[in-house]
């Protein structure tokens, strides 16, 4: 996987493509690799990391953090959530595969991380979204 991982990264550096990462339990490993993105953006999807990793992770201004509304929930998660800056903040809902109660996860519930994020920020709603949509546009420009 490590050797995948590089190639699709040298690639990504000539093409400035978007990808999408989940680190399981090899957050520094990844971290290590994503060194060598000078191009394009990587997204770490629901991201399990110590606030340590979190900070070097932000020293790679290639890489944002898709949030879902589980990991507004977590205890772990909400240590560091709240030391993201506003520019590299993402929403997603990793549905089906997450359930809020007994109810899966749809787009819509992406509005938990809004509001998470809203009162984390100290800001209203509405700038909040409009802020991580911005994160949207400038995550898949020049990808297409």
């Amino acid at each position: 996987q490590r050797d995948f991982l590089n190639r699709v990264i040298e690639l990504n550096n000539q093409k400035s493509k978007l990808i999408s990462l989940h680190s399981r339990r090899a957050v520094d490993e990844l971290l290590n690799i994503l060194e060598n993105m000078t191009q394009g953006h990587a997204i770490l999807h629901w991201l399990s990391a110590t606030e340590e990793q979190i900070q070097r992770a932000l020293q790679n201004p290639q890489i944002f953090f898709s949030i879902n509304p589980a990991m507004t929930k977590s205890r772990q998660a909400k240590t560091w959530l709240k030391v993201l800056p506003k520019e590299r903040v993402l929403c997603e809902t990793d549905g089906p595969y997450i359930k809020m109660g007994q109810k899966e996860i749809t787009p819509f519930d992406t509005k938990v991380v809004v509001e998470f994020f809203a009162r984390a920020w100290g800001i209203e709603v509405e700038e909040t979204l409009n802020i991580i949509e911005e994160n949207h546009r400038k995550a898949l420009k020049n990808i297409f």
